[in-house]
Protein backbone atom coordinates (compact mmCIF):
# COMPACT_ATOMS: atom_id res chain seq x y z
CA UNK A 1 0.00 0.00 0.00
CA UNK A 2 1.35 3.49 -1.28
CA UNK A 3 1.89 6.29 1.15
CA UNK A 4 -1.25 7.85 -0.29
CA UNK A 5 -3.52 5.27 0.20
CA UNK A 6 -2.60 4.59 3.23
CA UNK A 7 -3.15 8.45 4.17
CA UNK A 8 -6.25 8.30 2.31
CA UNK A 9 -7.17 4.71 4.30
CA UNK A 10 -6.41 7.11 7.75
CA UNK A 11 -8.49 9.42 7.03
CA UNK A 12 -11.25 7.73 6.02
CA UNK A 13 -11.37 5.61 9.99
CA UNK A 14 -10.94 9.66 11.27
CA UNK A 15 -14.11 10.36 9.29
CA UNK A 16 -16.16 7.18 10.27
CA UNK A 17 -15.10 7.91 14.32
CA UNK A 18 -16.21 11.46 13.91
CA UNK A 19 -19.41 10.36 12.09
CA UNK A 20 -20.14 8.04 14.91
CA UNK A 21 -19.48 10.69 17.53
CA UNK A 22 -21.91 12.94 16.03
CA UNK A 23 -24.71 10.54 15.59
CA UNK A 24 -24.80 10.10 19.22
CA UNK A 25 -26.15 13.42 19.50
CA UNK A 26 -29.63 12.40 20.08
CA UNK A 27 -32.19 15.33 17.97
CA UNK A 28 -35.50 13.26 17.55
CA UNK A 29 -37.87 14.58 14.83
CA UNK A 30 -41.42 15.00 16.25
CA UNK A 31 -42.98 14.03 19.10
CA UNK A 32 -41.08 10.92 20.97
CA UNK A 33 -43.05 9.35 23.86
CA UNK A 34 -41.62 6.75 26.44
CA UNK A 35 -38.18 7.65 26.35
CA UNK A 36 -35.53 7.15 29.02
CA UNK A 37 -34.08 10.18 30.73
CA UNK A 38 -30.69 8.88 30.58
CA UNK A 39 -30.78 8.33 26.57
CA UNK A 40 -31.85 12.63 26.37
CA UNK A 41 -29.23 13.49 28.73
CA UNK A 42 -26.27 11.26 26.58
CA UNK A 43 -27.00 12.87 23.91
CA UNK A 44 -26.10 16.05 24.73
CA UNK A 45 -28.84 17.50 26.81
CA UNK A 46 -28.78 18.97 29.85
CA UNK A 47 -31.69 18.71 32.43
CA UNK A 48 -31.77 22.79 33.23
CA UNK A 49 -35.16 22.77 35.03
CA UNK A 50 -37.97 20.78 36.63
CA UNK A 51 -40.99 20.80 38.53
CA UNK A 52 -44.35 19.22 39.42
CA UNK A 53 -47.41 20.36 37.66
CA UNK A 54 -48.92 21.21 40.39
CA UNK A 55 -46.32 24.17 41.67
CA UNK A 56 -47.60 27.98 39.95
CA UNK A 57 -46.10 31.01 40.09
CA UNK A 58 -42.33 30.03 38.72
CA UNK A 59 -41.06 33.04 36.82
CA UNK A 60 -40.56 32.05 32.96
CA UNK A 61 -37.33 33.73 32.98
CA UNK A 62 -36.38 32.10 36.08
CA UNK A 63 -37.13 28.52 34.60
CA UNK A 64 -35.10 29.29 31.43
CA UNK A 65 -32.64 30.99 33.23
CA UNK A 66 -30.22 27.74 33.75
CA UNK A 67 -31.32 26.67 29.93
CA UNK A 68 -28.58 27.94 27.77
CA UNK A 69 -27.88 26.29 23.91
CA UNK A 70 -29.42 26.72 21.10
CA UNK A 71 -32.04 24.03 21.59
CA UNK A 72 -34.97 23.32 23.98
CA UNK A 73 -36.97 20.44 24.75
CA UNK A 74 -39.97 19.98 26.72
CA UNK A 75 -40.99 17.02 28.54
CA UNK A 76 -43.13 15.13 31.02
CA UNK A 77 -42.58 12.52 33.45
CA UNK A 78 -44.07 10.90 36.40
CA UNK A 79 -42.26 11.99 39.55
CA UNK A 80 -39.22 10.52 39.98
CA UNK A 81 -39.42 8.10 37.04
CA UNK A 82 -36.91 7.83 34.64
CA UNK A 83 -38.63 7.93 31.54
CA UNK A 84 -39.93 10.44 29.97
CA UNK A 85 -43.53 10.13 29.02
CA UNK A 86 -43.32 12.14 26.34
CA UNK A 87 -40.99 14.71 24.29
CA UNK A 88 -40.39 17.73 21.92
CA UNK A 89 -37.19 19.63 20.94
CA UNK A 90 -36.64 22.42 18.05
CA UNK A 91 -34.93 25.63 18.04
CA UNK A 92 -34.73 27.52 21.13
CA UNK A 93 -36.43 30.56 18.96
CA UNK A 94 -39.28 27.68 17.58
CA UNK A 95 -39.98 26.26 21.10
CA UNK A 96 -40.34 29.96 22.49
CA UNK A 97 -42.11 31.64 19.15
CA UNK A 98 -44.94 33.49 20.30
CA UNK A 99 -48.37 32.43 18.80
CA UNK A 100 -50.24 34.54 21.16
CA UNK A 101 -54.01 33.28 22.53
CA UNK A 102 -55.22 31.31 19.60
CA UNK A 103 -54.88 28.05 18.15
CA UNK A 104 -52.20 28.90 15.80
CA UNK A 105 -49.27 26.96 16.29
CA UNK A 106 -45.77 27.10 14.91
CA UNK A 107 -44.86 24.46 13.00
CA UNK A 108 -40.74 23.24 13.53
CA UNK A 109 -39.17 19.97 13.43
CA UNK A 110 -42.48 17.93 12.68
CA UNK A 111 -43.81 19.82 15.96
CA UNK A 112 -46.73 22.08 16.19
CA UNK A 113 -45.19 24.86 18.78
CA UNK A 114 -47.26 26.93 20.93
CA UNK A 115 -46.14 29.68 23.79
CA UNK A 116 -47.64 32.96 25.14
CA UNK A 117 -46.24 34.27 28.68
CA UNK A 118 -49.99 34.79 29.49
CA UNK A 119 -51.79 32.16 27.98
CA UNK A 120 -49.82 28.83 27.80
CA UNK A 121 -46.76 26.68 26.49
CA UNK A 122 -47.16 23.59 25.03
CA UNK A 123 -46.63 21.27 21.86
CA UNK A 124 -49.09 18.62 19.09
CA UNK A 125 -47.84 16.31 16.86
CA UNK A 126 -46.82 17.99 13.64
CA UNK A 127 -50.29 18.44 11.64
CA UNK A 128 -52.51 17.85 14.23
CA UNK A 129 -54.54 21.08 15.96
CA UNK A 130 -55.19 22.46 18.82
CA UNK A 131 -57.95 23.82 20.99
CA UNK A 132 -56.83 25.99 23.80
CA UNK A 133 -58.81 27.05 26.14
CA UNK A 134 -56.18 28.11 27.73
CA UNK A 135 -54.29 24.75 27.65
CA UNK A 136 -54.78 22.25 24.62
CA UNK A 137 -57.95 20.94 25.21
CA UNK A 138 -58.58 18.74 21.93
CA UNK A 139 -60.19 15.19 22.85
CA UNK A 140 -60.87 16.01 26.15
CA UNK A 141 -64.13 18.88 25.78
CA UNK A 142 -63.94 18.27 21.77
CA UNK A 143 -63.94 15.57 19.20
CA UNK A 144 -60.47 16.06 18.43
CA UNK A 145 -58.49 12.51 19.64
CA UNK A 146 -55.54 12.65 17.03
CA UNK A 147 -52.41 12.00 18.54
CA UNK A 148 -53.85 12.66 21.97
CA UNK A 149 -50.68 11.17 23.79
CA UNK A 150 -48.69 13.43 22.28
CA UNK A 151 -49.58 16.41 23.02
CA UNK A 152 -47.84 18.56 26.23
CA UNK A 153 -49.49 21.59 27.49
CA UNK A 154 -48.78 24.02 30.36
CA UNK A 155 -50.53 27.37 31.92
CA UNK A 156 -48.73 30.78 31.98
CA UNK A 157 -49.83 33.67 33.61
CA UNK A 158 -47.82 37.03 33.44
CA UNK A 159 -44.96 35.82 32.73
CA UNK A 160 -45.54 32.99 35.33
CA UNK A 161 -45.16 29.07 35.26
CA UNK A 162 -48.76 28.37 36.28
CA UNK A 163 -50.27 24.97 36.98
CA UNK A 164 -49.62 21.88 34.16
CA UNK A 165 -52.21 20.51 32.62
CA UNK A 166 -51.31 18.31 30.19
CA UNK A 167 -48.92 15.30 29.79
CA UNK A 168 -50.22 12.93 26.76
CA UNK A 169 -53.31 11.51 27.82
CA UNK A 170 -53.11 12.87 31.10
CA UNK A 171 -55.07 15.78 31.81
CA UNK A 172 -56.07 17.86 34.65
CA UNK A 173 -52.97 18.21 36.03
CA UNK A 174 -53.71 21.71 37.48
CA UNK A 175 -52.55 20.61 41.07
CA UNK A 176 -50.56 17.42 40.73
CA UNK A 177 -47.91 16.03 42.56
CA UNK A 178 -47.27 13.12 40.76
CA UNK A 179 -46.50 14.50 37.09
CA UNK A 180 -43.14 16.70 36.57
CA UNK A 181 -42.60 19.39 33.52
CA UNK A 182 -39.06 18.93 32.47
CA UNK A 183 -36.75 21.48 30.29
CA UNK A 184 -33.91 20.70 28.92
CA UNK A 185 -30.87 22.36 26.86
CA UNK A 186 -28.69 21.26 24.14
CA UNK A 187 -25.19 22.09 24.81
CA UNK A 188 -24.24 19.46 21.97
CA UNK A 189 -21.65 16.92 21.56
CA UNK A 190 -23.05 14.11 22.67
CA UNK A 191 -20.74 11.85 20.74
CA UNK A 192 -17.83 14.26 21.56
CA UNK A 193 -16.20 11.32 23.47
CA UNK A 194 -16.02 8.64 20.84
CA UNK A 195 -16.93 5.01 22.24
CA UNK A 196 -13.95 2.62 23.05
CA UNK A 197 -13.96 1.02 19.96
CA UNK A 198 -14.13 4.17 17.90
CA UNK A 199 -10.68 5.40 19.66
CA UNK A 200 -9.26 2.16 18.59
CA UNK A 201 -10.09 2.68 14.99
CA UNK A 202 -8.52 6.64 15.18
CA UNK A 203 -5.81 5.35 16.67
CA UNK A 204 -5.23 2.50 14.24
CA UNK A 205 -5.74 4.74 11.71
CA UNK A 206 -2.94 7.23 13.06
CA UNK A 207 -0.62 4.32 13.54
CA UNK A 208 -1.37 3.15 9.76
CA UNK A 209 -0.10 6.35 8.24
CA UNK A 210 2.86 7.00 10.93
CA UNK A 211 4.33 3.40 9.90
CA UNK A 212 3.81 4.64 5.95
CA UNK A 213 5.51 7.97 6.74
CA UNK A 214 9.03 6.21 8.49
CA UNK A 215 8.63 2.96 5.69
CA UNK A 216 9.07 6.12 3.35
CA UNK A 217 11.61 7.82 4.89
CA UNK A 218 13.85 5.02 5.46
CA UNK A 219 13.03 4.06 1.41
CA UNK A 220 14.62 7.42 0.78
CA UNK A 221 17.57 7.06 2.68
CA UNK A 222 18.12 3.97 1.24
CA UNK A 223 18.12 5.66 -2.07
Amino acid sequence: MTFKHTMLAAAAVIGLSASAAQAADYLPFGVQNDVLTSTVTSGGWSECFSQTYGTYGTSLSSALGGCGGGRLMLAARLTGSDTLLLLGQADRADVLFDTGFGNDTHNANGIEWYYNSSYSWGFANGGDTVNRTSCDASGVFDSNTSGSNQRLCWHTSSGNLDGGWRAGNLTGLNGSQDVERVIFSFQGGGGAVPEPATWALMIGGFGLAGSALRRRRTASVAA
